[in-house]
């Protein structure tokens, strides 16, 4: 296998931005209360694999002193306007004979990614239209508050979430809807939980704030590649009005391949965005070797800020497994100057800075495949 030039470079995994250069997942929005028999809230959307679907997963802002009970589960769509087929229980059409689980609420909880394994998993075919649903079956008292999907999506990202999600409450005499990536999750017999292109299962987006004088004042991520390709530059999470210092460390976790300074005075704007470092030189990584990047800014006294996904597990459940490479890439940070055998890397799987490798050469037997399936734009 060799290594071909692609005809334009692509950023893996993939990051949108909106038309100001801040990260699509800045914010997150769309809540709907279940506080009501038959209210619901769901998603469209395609399956990224071949197989058999036996657990979902899907986001709750709270539940408030609840007594009710949610049927969640897949269902067919209503292809003349890409909604669930049913506002009612009584009338939904599921995917499979029983595709659908159920959970009972009694008791408050705050923001979590909620996992339910279907009655009877699902056989599904690659790009299959879906709908996702959360219903409420039964209800006595209290709410459940779904989170539905970011506040708003990138504008150059609009082609990744292209059916939305829809919603009835009491406040709507029917279905309404709304095009938003959303945060639901689909597990496999056999691969396990996957990503889904338009989603993202994590429940909390945040940004981490900090100077010299914070410890830890290295942070960055860990990652590795499972295939061969040549890296030309890596965009990161940043907002920053001090300089900031860049380094990209090798698989021996001291030696520092390549530095680079961040000029804050050479941005599109004062606020945050994807900050894109050009590496010195190109680098081809080792397939399977472990690799790591870490920033700090460059004066003392200043604070930087890097965007964060951080996981909000349903038990054994890690929402990090839903993007690409899942738990293997992410934050890991030190303190103190870098020096061989004298810093220890600390890692956290549950949290990830969301930065992308700038690729412009790829093995020529991964150049074929489908890049949406490697979360690649």
């Amino acid at each position: 296998m060799s290594l071909i030039t692609l005809p334009t470079t692509i950023i893996y995994p993939g990051l949108g931005t909106n038309t100001g250069g801040a990260l699509a997942i800045a914010s997150q929005g769309g809540y709907n209360n279940l506080d009501a028999a038959e209210e619901m809230f769901g998603v469209v959307i395609r399956a990224p694999l071949t197989g058999t679907i036996n657990k979902v997963g899907y986001c709750l802002s709270t539940a408030t002193t609840p007594n009710l009970t949610l049927d969640v589960g897949l269902e067919t769509v209503l292809d003349a306007v890409l909604a669930p087929v049913a506002t009612t229980v009584a009338g939904r059409t599921l995917l499979g004979a029983n595709s659908y689980g159920q959970e009972v609420f009694t008791g408050s909880l705050t923001g979590t990614l909620r996992v339910v394994a279907l009655t009877t998993p699902v056989a599904v075919t690659k790009d299959d239209l879906m709908t996702l649903t959360v219903r409420c079956s039964s209800y006595t008292s209290g709410l459940v508050r779904g989170l539905l999907g970011h506040a708003y999506m990138a504008a150059g990202e609009g082609g990744n979430f292209p059916y939305g999600f829809w919603y009835l409450n009491s406040a709507f005499s029917g279905m309404g809807g709304s095009f938003s990536p959303h945060l639901v999750a689909l597990e496999y017999a056999t691969y396990g939980f996957v990503p889904i292109v338009g989603s993202a299962g994590f429940a909390y987006i945040g940004a981490e704030s900090f100077q010299q004088s914070t410890n830890p004042d290295h942070r960055g991520c860990k990652f590795s590649l499972d295939f061969k390709c040549r890296v030309v530059g890596i965009i990161i999470p940043l907002d920053a009005d001090v300089d900031t210092t860049f380094e990209l460390y090798d698989a021996d976790e001291y030696t520092v391949l390549q530095t680079q300074t961040i000029d804050k005075d050479k941005r599109a704007g004062t606020g945050g965005g994807s900050q894109i470092v050009t590496l010195t030189s190109a680098w081809t990584p080792t397939p399977g070797s472990v690799y790591r990047w870490s920033c700090y800014p460059a004066t003392a006294g200043t604070n930087i800020s890097l965007q964060a996904f951080t996981s909000l597990d349903d038990e054994a459940f890690n929402s990090m497994t839903t993007l690409p490479q899942g738990t293997a890439w992410c934050k890991s940070t030190f303190e103190g100057s870098p020096s061989a055998g004298s810093h220890t890397w600390t890692d956290d799987d549950n949290i990830r800075y969301p930065f992308g490798l700038i690729i412009d050469q790829l093995d020529d037997g991964v150049a074929s495949v489908n890049l949406d399936k490697m979360g690649a734009m």
